[in-house]
């Protein structure tokens, strides 16, 4: 059975290996610190957490509005491997 075809990952939503996120000191992070868990900790890199929310959505949301209020980058990594990045607000000279 075929499958519909997925979007096309664009810059402010890609999947990328941590070795290539471009993730700089001052991004947000959101994260789960267990496959567990159902919390989502937000931190700014490379700091512990400073914040956390119990669901998937409240943390995307919660991780965005403090990249947006410090003009920086937000991830989301669900395995400390991978990351998406969910919000670009740095702007994109300071990018890499």
């Amino acid at each position: 059975m075929p499958t519909a075809p997925t979007p096309p990952l664009s810059r402010e939503t890609a999947f990328v290996p941590a070795c290539s996120t471009g993730m700089q000191a001052g991004d947000v992070l959101v994260s789960r610190p267990t496959a567990r868990a159902d919390v989502y900790e937000i931190s700014v890199v490379p700091s512990l957490a400073r914040l956390s929310d119990v669901r998937y959505e409240d943390g995307w949301e919660t991780g965005r509005q403090l990249a947006r209020r410090l003009a920086v980058d937000g991830w989301f990594t669900s395995d400390h491997t991978h990351f998406l990045r969910i919000a670009t607000y740095r702007p994109y000279k300071a990018a890499r």
